[in-house]
């Protein structure tokens, strides 16, 4: 049943003869429907395009003129009464899947600045008082409330003129609007607005200058944290933008030369529980799996086919971070043990090690832990393996334990200490509670509810928290690591090629990259752990503007490689 029919439903004469017209359990029911509708309403908007939207809220037969977004892109400039024609003329859903305002004025032919049409609470920001701030866009809002629009699902707005639009007018402008992602662009905006303006949103975009001072205070206790419902963590959107960034700058050289170019394909073996081949879109680099499903028979769990997903989640972080990156996948075997965890047997993790060693890949991805192994034996087998990737100069990652205060050393990374164990931060670079002792892990990632990206439409957004998605992300960016710095092949001369090879020999070795990784940044209120990808990727997406011929944002990619190569001892 759509939405558009429970009103009808409820008002059938046989339903109302049930319940009695006065009846108090007729209100509550309907109050029940109403909130469930409206539940759906908001799932089919956040999910469904805006054609798919209208078949199910009206019918397909039904056209209806209520609008699910408004958009003024294509537009540089407007007068207030240009734009009061032009709403007149619409008619608006309560909730509205976007609101999408671009680089635009919108100007009072008399002079005059717009007024919200709302009484205003004392400024809490003296500029826009003063007019010295832009306030037009308040307008806009204050319209669509007035025409019955109360919940916005994505907010998306270019506010980089100069000056932007004050604190206040943003807050003003978003009163009451229930915004759920918000891509408001002004640069190192407060998250005090955020918080005033839409304190229940769950996806958010920041903008930053480089102003070191403002990233403090997106991550302090009055910061991001305040945003109980955040999902998408800023760290995220970054690398997302420069993913976007970087399959742009891909798509505009010859491609070719590009694969040429990179004469050592970034390859990651991924050891975990097998990557489902039709939850899988790209090409995979093979695997073995050391799971006998029928050891008589020689019957075997394959590689190819993921027992919970987990390790399907895995990969798609992994190829989230660096869509380059080439997977090796080797399945673990494992069991379900007391509480329902599957448990991890220690002879397949050290015969899948053994496995990545052989193929000769650049890093090791280990989203899990074991406890120290009863058997001495096999305990040894397992401390020979990653002894054996230590010795190739394999880069390794693998998970903090996650168990709060009562941490034990755990293997991995009880082996040896040339590993990164990593660790879950949350939405604001914090070290996840759950991490227990932060002097055991070398570094934290986004870890809290981090998104599965996944490369189809889906209905359902999918998400993982722990430092098993930290650790998956951690890998995949330094796969992302070893690639920038190769992609400065492609335009040097031949005789300058030799530093840059050498460099990218030196990063393979784990001190190496632990120093690039340290010097790329991480923020003083982890300690050294969480990095920050603002200043060195978030300046490269900033930068993609001022690039007006497509075919050189590749060098935006090798100006990344090169800053990382100057930390590294060749």
């Amino acid at each position: 049943m759509t939405p558009a029919t429970w009103s009808n439903w409820i008002s059938r004469p046989s339903f109302n003869s049930l319940l009695g017209s006065n009846s108090k359990s007729s209100k509550v029911f309907e109050s029940v429907v109403a909130e469930v509708g409206r539940f759906l309403k908001l799932h089919y908007l956040r999910s469904r395009s805006d054609a798919a939207c209208m078949d199910i809220f009206y019918g397909k037969e039904v056209v209806s003129n209520l609008k699910l977004y408004f958009d003024l892109s294509g537009r540089t400039n407007m007068t207030q009464r240009g734009f009061r024609s032009l709403v007149k003329q619409l008619q608006f859903e309560d909730a509205q899947q976007y609101v999408a305002i671009p680089k635009i004025r919108i100007e009072d032919p008399t002079g005059k600045k717009p007024n919200s049409g709302s009484s205003r609470r004392p400024a809490r920001d003296q500029s826009y008082k003063e007019g010295s701030g832009r306030h037009d866009l308040v307008q806009v809002f204050t319209t669509l409330r007035q025409k019955g629009v109360r919940t916005i699902i994505r907010v998306v707005v270019d506010d980089s003129f100069t000056p932007p639009h004050t604190d206040e007018a943003i807050e003003e402008a978003l009163r009451g609007m229930d915004v759920e992602a918000w891509d408001w662009k002004k640069i190192d905006l407060s998250t005090e607005v955020i918080y005033t303006a839409a304190p229940r949103v769950r996806e958010l975009h920041l903008y930053w200058s480089g102003n070191n001072s403002v990233l403090r205070g997106w991550s302090e206790e009055g910061g991001l944290k305040k945003l109980t419902e955040l999902r998408v963590h800023a760290w995220i959107d970054c690398m997302k933008r420069f993913r976007g960034l970087l399959l742009n700058a891909e798509a505009n050289v010859d491609f070719q030369q590009a694969s040429q170019a990179i004469e050592e394909k970034i390859t990651v073996a991924l050891i975990d529980d097998g990557v489902d081949g039709m939850d899988w879109d790209y090409p995979l680099l093979g695997g073995r799996t050391f799971y006998p499903r029928n050891e008589a028979e020689h019957l075997n769990h394959p590689y190819y086919a993921s027992a919970t997903g987990h390790g399907t989640a895995m990969a798609k972080l992994i190829n989230f971070m660096c869509p380059r990156a080439q997977l090796y996948v080797l399945r673990l075997e494992d069991h379900p043990s007391e509480g329902g965890v599957r448990q991890i047997t220690a002879k397949s993790a050290a015969q899948a090690i053994l496995a990545a060693v052989k193929k000769g890949v650049h890093i090791i991805s280990m989203s899990w832990t074991i406890d120290p192994p009863e058997d001495e034996d096999v305990r040894r087998e397992l401390e020979e393996a990653i002894s054996q990737a230590e010795k190739a100069n394999i880069l390794m990652f693998c998970s903090a334990a996650d168990q709060g205060a009562k941490q034990t050393d755990t293997y991995p990374s009880r082996a040896t200490r040339r590993i990164f164990t990593i660790g879950a931060a949350g939405s604001s670079g914090e070290t996840n509670s759950w991490v227990g002792n932060p002097d055991k892990v070398n570094f934290t990632f986004p870890g809290d509810r981090v998104e599965i990206m996944d490369s189809t439409p889906s209905d359902t957004t999918r998400e993982i928290s722990g430092s098993s998605a930290a650790t998956a992300l951690a890998a995949g960016f330094c796969a992302l690591v070893l690639y920038c710095v190769q992609v400065r092949l492609l335009r040097l001369p031949e005789m300058e090629k030799g530093q840059v090879r050498r460099g990218f020999a030196a990063l393979k070795k784990h001190e190496e990259m632990m120093k690039a990784l340290q010097a790329i940044g991480t923020s003083p209120e982890s300690n050294g752990k969480f990095i920050t990808v603002w200043e060195v990727f978030g300046s490269a997406v900033n930068e993609r503007d001022r690039y007006e011929d497509p075919e050189r944002l590749i060098e935006l990619i090798s100006k990344i490689g090169a800053r990382i190569a100057m930390n590294v001892n060749v």
